[in-house]
């Protein structure tokens, strides 16, 4: 059986860096609002944005997915489509590389 507490995004950074900044961008948010938006703290977002984090916890890029998909929604409904495929691809292909 898998153990479900050391599960983490692993081998993705560089994208999962690109998908989270270009979408930050996007919803024209700052690291601070997004990190109080996640409820994480904000040197948690400036590791994972700048590819410091090699491995962040899936629970943690959920939440961060998940409050860039709200802010995206509000900013650009369009775009929000395009990051939630991205992030549910990412995010799944965590749950199974474990």
């Amino acid at each position: 059986m898998r153990k479900q507490s050391s599960q983490g995004v692993s081998g993705h950074s560089d994208e999962l860096t690109k998908i989270l900044s270009n979408a930050r961008a996007l919803a024209g948010i700052t690291q601070q609002q997004l990190a109080e938006a996640a409820n994480l703290s904000i040197g948690t977002v400036r590791k994972i944005e700048s590819g410091l984090s090699p491995e962040p916890g899936f629970f943690v890029v959920a939440r961060i997915a998940s409050a860039l998909s709200g802010e995206l929604r509000a900013a650009k409904p369009e775009e929000s489509r395009t990051f939630d495929r991205a992030m549910q691809r990412m995010l799944l292909r965590a749950i199974t590389a474990r």
